[in-house]
């Protein structure tokens, strides 16, 4: 922390003039206000999202109802069930598609990947 006070005081003269019992509050002020993370709620453009879309089927070939589909990608996961053709669609940021994965789940025991 004395070294970060030393390079506050060289940036902003007031905190020389200040004892140092104040000018570390203010520095750890300082800090606080400068690290805490804004978000805006609201604002901004939307993002664009892409559709993926597939199919479920079994070794046999037969569609797959009710697979659990998780569309994982960066932070974040995209949820579907597949219908009774083992049809499902789900939309995630189109800037994600290429690091996409997606996982089905049959059951408790058989799950497949596809990672695009």
């Amino acid at each position: 922390m004395k070294y970060r006070v030393l390079f506050l005081w060289q940036r902003f003269p007031v905190l020389r003039t200040t004892s140092p019992r104040l000018a570390i509050l203010l520095t750890s002020l300082a800090c606080c206000v400068v690290l805490e993370p804004t978000v805006a709620i609201g604002q901004g453009e939307p993002e664009e999202t892409a559709t993926v879309s597939g199919v479920v089927t079994d070794a046999d070939g037969q569609p797959v109802e009710h697979a659990n589909i998780e569309g994982r990608y960066y932070r974040a996961l995209a949820e579907a069930v597949s219908d009774a053709k083992g049809r499902f669609t789900i939309s995630v940021p189109a800037n994600r598609v290429g690091g996409l994965l997606i996982v089905a789940r049959f059951d408790e025991d058989r799950q497949m990947g596809l990672h695009e």
